[in-house]
């Protein structure tokens, strides 16, 4: 899901072990949800977005958390400074052969 208002990007726990993504634990990150709730977060990864067939955009950093309110959330932070409109994204992750859509 692209969400314009959420400062960072973030995944769960759950959908980053279902694309074989590796988690690298780091300094606890205080991201709190729309609804003012705080999100427990284990670490970051890194992965790859292919926006179109000539589109791809190489997220690092991505925060990753518990719980299982969303799967995948492209936050501000990706957003921030791209002109253009961003229509539904197939996600090819370079670690596996798993394909997802948001």
């Amino acid at each position: 899901m692209v969400d314009t208002g959420a400062a960072v990007t973030i995944v769960t726990e759950k959908w980053a072990a279902a694309h074989g993504l590796r988690v690298t634990p780091g300094k606890k990150i205080n991201i709190r949800g729309a609804g003012g709730a705080e999100v427990e977060t284990l670490g970051v990864t890194t992965f790859t977005v292919q926006v179109s067939p000539t589109l791809e955009l190489d997220l690092s950093e991505v925060v990753v958390s518990v719980g299982d309110f969303y799967q995948a959330l492209i936050g501000g932070d990706v957003l921030r400074g791209k002109a253009g409109i961003l229509g539904p994204a197939q996600i090819v992750m370079s670690s596996s052969s798993t394909v997802g859509n948001i």
